[in-house]
């Protein structure tokens, strides 16, 4: 009951969530809207916070990570910054982690920046600044 209903022939699961309308939604519609999925789609690529998430953890000294996806003319243009750990060399870590970015992703970063003092903590993992 709730308004979750689970089809066992498919295993997917959907639940009818409240809108500021008075009308209902379901969580797939709601998906395809993109108010609940997280991933941003670059140069025909989606790109997930999942995959910052392994980047931060397959690169030795790196402390945080964030993609910034950006359009300049035509073309997406993707920013990683990162925030190495304080006793890791900054360009070591940068260059591994572009690597690892490109590995994981399927994508190269454009720009490496390399982000000090926590400038990443409460950040979220992927900014898509081409909608503002």
């Amino acid at each position: 009951e709730d308004g979750i209903r689970d089809y066992k022939v498919t295993g997917v699961q959907t639940c009818a969530l409240p809108i500021s309308t008075g009308t209902t939604t379901t969580a797939a519609s709601a998906r395809r809207r993109n108010r609940s999925a997280p991933a941003v789609k670059a140069r025909e690529i989606f790109l997930y916070p999942r995959n910052i998430e392994e980047l931060v953890r397959s690169v030795p000294g790196l402390a945080r990570a964030q993609a910034v996806v950006t359009r300049v003319g035509h073309r997406d243009e993707i920013r990683l910054r990162i925030s190495p750990q304080s006793e890791a060399n900054p360009e070591s870590v940068a260059s591994d982690a572009s690597k690892a970015f490109a590995a994981l992703c399927r994508l190269r970063p454009d720009t490496v920046e390399i982000v000090r003092d926590d400038g990443l903590e409460n950040q979220p993992t992927i900014i898509d600044q081409r909608r503002l």
